[in-house]
């Protein structure tokens, strides 16, 4: 039988008629921590070829699964339900050699076993089994690797699976094995035959796990930039991880966050992709602003999403209040969301719900990148070589998105280097910069963010201007402006990565703001959108829907407008 057809006839075979959903749906309630990790690695093994297979775990599952599945897909009649039915999935998987036989682990050691047990499942194209539910279950079945016993530390297992496999894998992933347990990522980890890990101090300088990390990224076939997914949440700092864009852990890494994120081996192959020459998502025209000296601009930004676990739950409850606000007659405003472009590759059905959903507000919603573009980074560190890349990748991504801005940050002592040799990439080529660059726009964030970005803190300045060299403000062209504005404040609502005002109080902050600033605000993600609707009509006296309200000096703005409004400054400021 060929694998496409492998799923969807268990599922036709299960309930004893035709299927009613084009694809098998296993519903994991129920199901213990081994059975769970199993069928999630079997699924993943199934979307690895044509067959496809949807694990329902969490709320997020199910509400994406309303919003872009068939209706009938969770129907009680199409569902494989209970451990018996998801014991008879993972044990035709094996039949039809679409898993081609078992790795084995001991439950209690899986803090140790799990991250290299599935980077050999992978390579293998094997189910991950617990020896309890292998002898209650799968005693049929092809042991490929038995790690029951044999590593006294993740390291040892690690060592082994560099050794052994690292040449048979395409990239990296920091997951630990308590997540691993509870089949966080796994299907992704399996089709993709990730390198995974969670070293302790893999990204601290001389220690026996960091010179082992070291020589594992240096031996790898890995594309560079290396794209980790996981999340790598080590080495808590100022309301951060010291490593976790991965970058300052090894210069030509970046980060993809995952950690928690299901079916992504399932929602890469779902809808339509983007191959090369695929039209950019559409987004609404920004409706030109001309500079008034007694107005301050000020733009707001939606954060983090280059978080794909934000992505997949709470920024779609916030997309979702955003658009039900807008189109029931409540005043709206000019909006930026941050959005990670690899969604283009590994779910573009997501993102493509993102840009129809925001049409509900009238045209006032725009999407940029996440923070570093590309890949949470930093890129300033990269070599020159990888940043080159990085850069061209971050370009073929921008067009799909139709953007031209983005996030960037930086560990407080790089921007230096940002300015001179990162930025610079933008400008059109005859001035240096990257055949077919299109992002002009950049959001800046100090890295850890309580420091300003100290270049521009000491210099007050809201933007900075990178142009080529020796042409005259007023001559630059759109291509030739590269701007790079420094935050006014974070807000988090809570606290730890930003200022923790009430709704009240930011509006006080922001009406402060005097004539001619040009700034904007880094909300982050777990802040409501209830609170910035509430923090907007607070403005003095009201946001009236319509450039601000006559008597206010403040004025909202979309990203695109705010990156014009510092060039129309800038060439007043400049002008002979």
């Amino acid at each position: 039988m060929p694998r496409s057809s492998i799923a969807l006839a268990f599922a036709v075979a299960f309930h004893g008629a035709s299927a009613v959903c084009p694809f098998a749906v296993v519903n994991m309630s129920g199901l213990d921590a081994g059975l769970q990790l199993a069928t999630v690695a079997a699924a993943g093994l199934h979307n690895t070829d044509a067959s496809r297979v949807y694990c329902v775990g969490t709320s997020a599952d199910v509400v994406w699964a309303k919003a872009l599945l068939p209706a009938e897909c969770l129907s009680p009649g199409a569902l494989i339900s209970g451990p018996a039915a998801a014991a008879s999935f993972v044990n035709a998987t094996l039949a039809q050699r679409v898993a081609h036989g078992v790795v084995l682990y001991t439950e209690s050691e899986s803090e140790i076993s799990l991250p290299p047990v599935v980077t050999l499942s992978g390579v293998y194209r094997a189910i991950p089994l617990s020896g309890s539910v292998y002898e209650s279950s799968f005693m049929g079945a092809e042991v490929l690797f038995d790690s029951r016993g044999k590593w006294a530390s993740q390291a040892e297992g690690v060592n082994y699976t560099y050794h052994t496999v690292l040449q048979n894998t395409t990239s990296l992933s920091y997951q630990t094995g308590d997540s691993l347990r509870s089949g966080g990522l796994v299907d992704w980890q399996i089709s993709r035959r990730l390198f995974v890990h969670y070293l302790n101090e893999s990204c601290v300088p001389d220690t026996p796990n960091n010179k082992l990390f070291k020589k594992i990224v240096a031996d790898a076939p890995w594309a560079k930039p290396v794209r980790v997914y996981g999340y790598n949440a080590q080495d808590p700092f100022l309301g951060g991880d010291v490593f976790e864009a991965e970058t300052d852990c090894i210069n030509d890494m970046g980060q993809i966050a995952t950690t928690g994120v299901t079916n992504l081996a399932f929602w890469e192959h779902f809808g339509r992709t983007f191959p090369p020459g695929t039209a950019a998502l559409h987004q609404p025209p920004s409706p030109h602003i001309a500079y008034n000296a007694s107005k301050a601009y000020v733009a707001l930004v939606y954060g983090d999403m280059d978080n794909i676990d934000f992505v997949q739950t709470m920024a779609r409850e916030h997309m979702v209040d955003r658009a039900a606000n807008c189109s029931t007659g409540r005043k709206c405003w000019p909006f930026t969301w941050t959005m990670s472009p690899n969604l283009l590759e590994i779910a573009p059905e997501f993102i493509r719900w993102y840009y129809n959903t925001s049409s509900a507000t009238g045209g006032q919603d725009w999407f940029i990148m996440p923070p570093s573009g590309s890949l949470y980074s930093y890129p300033s560190e990269m070599p020159p070589d990888v940043q080159k890349t990085y850069v061209e990748e971050q370009t073929r991504q921008a067009r799909l998105m139709g953007t031209n801005g983005s996030i960037h940050w930086e560990w407080f002592y790089h921007w230096e280097e940002a300015w001179a040799n990162y930025f610079p990439r933008y400008l059109p080529t005859g001035a240096g910069g990257t055949v077919g660059a299109t992002t002009r726009g950049f959001f800046l964030n100090d890295v850890p963010w309580p420091i300003p970005v100290p270049g521009m803190i000491l210099k007050d300045e809201n933007y900075r201007v990178v142009k080529p060299p020796g042409v005259a403000p007023a001559n630059l062209t759109d291509s030739e402006f590269v701007v790079g504005f420094r935050p006014a404040f974070n807000w988090q609502a809570g606290g730890g990565g930003g200022i923790n005002f009430s709704p009240s109080s930011i509006a006080k902050t922001i009406n402060l703001f005097p004539a001619g600033t040009i700034t904007y605000i880094y909300i982050i993600q777990n802040t409501p959108i209830a609170e910035v609707f509430e923090a907007v009509e607070l403005l003095n006296p009201t946001w009236d829907g319509d450039g601000g309200a006559s008597d206010s000096h403040v004025q909202l703005v979309g990203y695109e407008q705010l990156m014009s409004l510092a060039k129309q400054q800038y060439i007043e400021k400049h002008a002979p």
